[in-house]
């Protein structure tokens, strides 16, 4: 009985300690919504939700985001992110051949 019991009580420390972890340990720099190092670091925040060329972000920050609501009612470009100056930065992009 006094096994199980402190098998209990250690099964319980354990999942408390991880449920009061803090925020997510980012590689240095990626802290910051848009840092990058290389293109691949930026993705598309909202892919069908936002207007324009939209915003990129690094991979760490992504909120990737179900649009069921209405769509916009405004143009979405094709676009790409590329890294600038350790910034995640959207360009156009061109279509792929069809």
């Amino acid at each position: 009985m006094g096994r199980a019991l402190f098998v209990l009580v250690l099964a319980a420390g354990l999942l408390a300690a991880g449920c009061t972890q803090g925020p997510p340990a980012y590689p240095p720099g990626y802290e910051a919504k848009d840092y990058c190092r290389k293109d691949s670091d930026c993705v598309r925040q909202n892919k069908c939700c936002d207007c324009g060329l939209g915003e990129y972000v690094n991979t760490y920050h992504l909120n990737a985001s179900e649009c069921n609501g209405p769509r916009c009612l405004c143009p979405i470009a094709l676009s790409k992110g590329v890294c600038r100056e350790n910034a995640c930065t959207a360009v156009p992009a061109q279509p792929s051949p069809g």
